[in-house]
């Protein structure tokens, strides 16, 4: 077994946005070889009749990128990885330079239909394997909170390295911080990659847009907390 990912049940909703990270020769932390990740997403109409569908593309920043339509069959199922999905959805066009030059953006589904919608990330290692995690979708339907968020895992350093992708779902900018803590609880230092290094970081969300925080895996042993 080289990959396997658990895909959670994905409640009905009619608008939705899920976290892209489309990018070519990526070089991951503590690693000198180079892989390419993608996005992928599925998606079923489980209404009453034919869904029309928005798909629309920002960059981190929230600027609309492309945007399209699609229709989708009452009881049909797509399936594509984002720079597919100019094969269904008219208008919808991701530039050449996406995945060298942007890289990360939102995907915003919106429909007159209910959808159950999946996105899955997928890197193709250096020996040429596919690598699947599962990507939560943010069901924009749903009533909007500001209570904290915990994470409960993470790890840098020793061959390891996390990621957070954080999400704008409103329609205002968003603003908050992120800290970090060892087993202990004390505050953990991590080195952010092209960032600067603590154990605190203040971040602003534009609307649509999204934010990255990476570590750097620069410990020699991992960090845990």
């Amino acid at each position: 077994t080289v990959s396997e990912a658990g895909v959670s049940a994905s409640p009905p909703t009619t608008s939705a946005r899920i976290f892209v990270d489309y990018r070519t020769g990526v070089t991951t932390p503590g690693s000198t070889g180079q892989a390419d990740i993608s996005t992928g997403l599925a998606v079923v109409n489980i209404g009453n009749a034919t869904a029309s569908i928005t798909f629309t593309l920002r960059g981190l920043d929230g600027q609309v990128i492309t945007s399209g339509t699609g229709s989708l069959a009452k009881g049909s199922h797509i399936a594509n990885y984002v720079n597919q999905l100019a094969t269904t959805v008219s208008g919808f066009s991701i530039p050449p330079s996406f995945p060298t030059s942007t890289g990360f953006g939102t995907l915003e589904l919106v429909s007159d239909q209910p959808l159950s919608i999946v996105a899955l990330r997928l890197t193709t290692n250096q020996r040429g394997d596919t690598l699947l995690t599962s990507t939560p979708i943010a069901d924009l339907t749903r009533q909007l909170t500001s209570t904290p968020i915990y994470f409960p895992q993470l790890a840098d350093g020793g061959g390891y390295t996390t990621t957070l992708m954080l999400l704008n779902t409103s329609s205002a900018a968003e603003y908050g911080t992120l800290r970090f803590h060892a087993n202990d609880g004390s505050p953990l230092t991590v080195q952010q990659v092209n960032g600067p290094l603590g154990s605190s970081f203040t971040y602003s969300i534009l609307p649509g847009g999204a934010y990255v925080l990476q570590t750097d895996a620069s410990p020699a042993a991992a960090n845990v907390g």
